[in-house]
C-alpha cells in the first residue's frame, strides 16, 4: 500500500512543478517580490513532498525485497557513506573521527552503506549551533559483541523521547530539516540484518550516540 500510494503521488507532484514554471512565464512584466515569495513557498512544499514520498518508497522496499546478503567489509561501507554525504560535510565544517574496524559482516552492502550514510546525514541535521561539529564512527565491545555507533556533539535527546526517534515521521525539532523517515529505515535494515538500534544521550544540547549491532545473538 505503501509503495503503491508514494508512486502514485509523485506524477501529480510533477504535474504541480511543470504549471509552476508555466505561471512564472505566463506572468507579463516584472513579478512583485510578494509574489516570487508565494512562488518560493509552493517549490519548498513540493520539494518537501517529494523527498517525502522518496523516502516512503524507500521504507517500503526494505520490506517487500528479499534482501541478498554476502560478505562486506565495514570499512568500505563506511567509506561510501561518508562519500555521498561529503558535500554536506564540508558545508558545515564538520569534523569526521573515524576509526579503522578492520571486519566484515554478513549483509546487504547497498543497506548497511544506507545505514550509516543516514545516521551520519541525521547527525549533521541535528548540529544545531555547535561551533565545533564534530561526528564519531566505530565500535565498542558489549557482552563480545561487536556495536557500532555514530556520535555527534549536536542537539541531544531528551530521555522521554529516545523511544520515539525510530517511528515514522517523527521529528522531535522543527528546525532539523529531513522528512522524519530516516531514522525508521535505518530501524528497519538493522532489523533484516538480526540486529537492534538504539541510542543513548545525556539530554538537550549534549550530542547523541547512535548504537546499532548487525547479526548479534
Amino acid at each position: 500500500f505503501t509503495y503503491t500510494v508514494s508512486h502514485d503521488l509523485k506524477s501529480p507532484l510533477f504535474t504541480i512543478r511543470g504549471y509552476i514554471g508555466v505561471l512564472e512565464d505566463l506572468i507579463p512584466g516584472k513579478v512583485s517580490e510578494e509574489v516570487k515569495k508565494y512562488f518560493t513557498y509552493i517549490k519548498t512544499g513540493v520539494d518537501r513532498m517529494q523527498d517525502l514520498l522518496n523516502d516512503l518508497l524507500e521504507i517500503s522496499r526494505v520490506g517487500r525485497i528479499e534482501p541478498v546478503f554476502q560478505e562486506v567489509n565495514i570499512d568500505q561501507v563506511i567509506d561510501e557513506a561518508i562519500e555521498r554525504v561529503q558535500g554536506q560535510i564540508d558545508a558545515g565544517n564538520i569534523k569526521i573521527n573515524r576509526s579503522e574496524i578492520n571486519e566484515t559482516v554478513t549483509g546487504e552492502k547497498q543497506r548497511l552503506i544506507e545505514v550509516f550514510q543516514n545516521l551520519i546525514d541525521n547527525a549533521i541535521k541535528f548540529m544545531g549551533k555547535q561551533t565545533q561539529p564534530k561526528i564519531s564512527i566505530g565500535t565498542e565491545k558489549i557482552h563480545k559483541n561487536t556495536v557500532y555507533y555514530v556520535a555527534d556533539n549536536g542537539v541531544g535527546i531528551e530521555e522521554a523521547y529516545r523511544d520515539k526517534v525510530f517511528g515514522l515521521f517523527e521529528r522531535l525539532s522543527s528546525d532539523g530539516n529531513g522528512t522524519g523517515v530516516g531514522l525508521a529505515i535505518v530501524k528497519r535494515i538493522i532489523e533484516q540484518h538480526n540486529g537492534k538500534i538504539w541510542v543513548d544521550s545525556e539530554g538537550k544540547d549534549q550530542g547523541s550516540k547512535f548504537y546499532f549491532t548487525i547479526n548479534s545473538n
